[in-house]
């Protein structure tokens, strides 16, 4: 509180300000105490906006998960038809075996496909990995991690579109067909 002490001259200025110090004093304390626990509730909301910005590739990598197991068990598939006809090879007679010689070529042609399939797909949820991290590392520091975080978005949008065009390639008996071979 501001009191005046009725005395000379010098005596009142120098009570006025003594007291008008303690009271300022008194001020930026509670001032400070406030701003400690609002930012105590303000950090709070920051990381609660980052959780909210980060489920929604959370659940694009639940996305990707998916379509790495489908592909994964074409592979598989592809893999016991090859050694299938491994096995059968040598028994078989020359007409037969030039068309068996024919289908592994055409599912080595598909393993590799389904390979790098695999890896862009992964490659993408990596890329998408890291978006999420660079976002709750943005809400930490005071550094503007826009363009990063939109070129990783596109580059993984990219891997993904990838992976998942080469999913279906052309038949090797009608070039003009397109079939599915990983999914």
């Amino acid at each position: 509180m501001l009191s005046i002490i009725i005395a000379g001259p010098d005596e009142e200025v120098v009570a006025a300000e003594t007291n008008f110090i303690r009271w300022r004093s008194e001020l930026t304390n509670r001032d400070r105490r406030r701003q400690s626990t609002d930012m105590t509730a303000f950090d709070v909301s920051i990381i609660a906006h980052a959780i909210q910005l980060a489920v929604a590739p959370v659940f694009l990598l639940a996305g990707i998960g998916g379509i790495l197991n489908v592909v994964a068990t074409r592979l598989a598939r592809i893999v016991d038809r090859v050694r299938r006809l491994e096995r059968e090879v040598p028994t078989a007679d020359e007409e037969l075996r030039r068309r068996e010689l024919k289908e592994l070529i055409m599912l080595d042609r598909r393993i590799r496909v389904c390979h790098l399939s695999i890896g862009l797909c992964t490659a993408a949820a990596l890329l998408i990995c890291l978006v999420v991290i660079i976002l709750f590392v943005a809400t930490l520091v005071t550094m503007d991690f826009t363009v990063p975080v939109s070129l990783l978005f596109i580059a993984a949008m990219i891997s993904l579109t990838a992976g998942l065009l080469l999913t279906g390639t052309l038949n090797g008996k009608d070039r003009d067909q397109i079939v599915p071979i990983c999914v």
